[in-house]
């Protein structure tokens, strides 16, 4: 189940997720500036409709007689993304449907399909990179960007023992719920509660794009070392309600509701002893890079 469908955590996406539309713009205009007039755009898993939003008033702006469609599983996504469209000139046509059966129904369709951080959302996300393949025309370009400091990237980092991150009390807390999820799953002789990265983590987009030039495509970083920058302002009162509703699927995968309550209620009082404040804002450089990826 796409654990967007639940609407307290479609509500709440924007937990350490927020990028001011400003950059969202930018990386929307690129997309559109990308596409042949009269072309077609698929914007898949559009969740809140921040990129769509800004592929439609580029589109709008650039007066290139583009078709937009955006896709997502999740109806509570579609409310969500439906009422930002409806305050600008709407040109794009959103649809409540399975992706992948989607995209095998549009063969050699769309000039651009965009997607970003969904590919660990599905149980056989080649299956997904396949349909893409599918629904794209000759020559057309798959576009994917991820954000450099995204909090779930950090995470994944952390768990891979890489290099510390530049957040030591973001690391302290992290490592301490790696170790909560494994004293959860001996305690309940549940290996399944461990925490574990998905096949295509979120936050490494450079997977899915060597997995596309094993079908022939060929890819490049679309922005310059200077654009799409912006500072990641979060508290860590954030990351322990991320983990309470498992808005991450990182933080849900093998957990139940009555788990991620507790593993909350742990962490809490885990900064309180310490005295660290939640509160808190921390900020950290970041930048959304944007990868094209020419089928041949």
């Amino acid at each position: 189940m796409n654990i967007y469908e639940h609407k307290e955590i479609a509500d709440n996406y924007g937990l350490l997720r927020e990028i001011p539309q400003s950059i969202f713009d930018a990386y929307a205009l690129k997309i559109v500036d990308s596409s042949p007039s009269h072309g077609a755009i698929l914007d898949a898993g559009f969740g809140v409709g921040t990129i769509i939003d800004g592929i439609s008033k580029a589109q709008i702006s650039r007066n290139k007689g583009i078709d937009v469609y955006g896709i997502d599983s999740s109806a509570s996504m579609k409310d969500i993304a439906s009422k930002r469209l409806v305050r600008i000139a709407n040109n794009a046509t959103l649809i409540q449907d399975d992706l992948i059966n989607y995209l095998s129904n549009k063969p050699e369709y769309f000039d651009i399909i965009h997607f970003k951080a969904i590919l660990h959302c599905f149980p056989n996300p080649t299956q997904v990179i396949d349909a893409i393949d599918t629904a794209l025309k000759p020559n057309g370009l798959v576009i994917t960007g991820h954000e450099e400091s995204q909090t779930e990237a950090r995470i994944e980092r952390l768990y891979r023992a890489c290099p510390r991150v530049d957040d030591r009390e973001l690391e302290y807390l992290l490592g301490y719920y790696f170790e909560l999820r494994s004293k959860l799953a001996y305690k309940e002789s549940d290996m399944g509660k461990t925490f574990s990265m998905r096949q295509f983590p979120a936050g490494d987009s450079s997977i899915a794009c060597d997995y596309f030039a094993t079908k022939g495509y060929t890819s490049y970083i679309s922005s310059l070392d200077n654009e799409m920058e912006f500072t990641r302002k979060y508290s860590l009162g954030e990351v322990l309600m991320s983990i309470r509703l498992g808005s991450f699927g990182v933080f849900r995968d093998g957990l139940t509701d009555r788990d991620m309550e507790w593993l909350y209620m742990e962490l809490t009082n885990f900064c309180n002893k310490r005295n660290i404040d939640l509160q808190k804002i921390h900020e950290v450089p970041a930048r959304l890079r944007q990868y094209q990826i020419r089928k041949g």
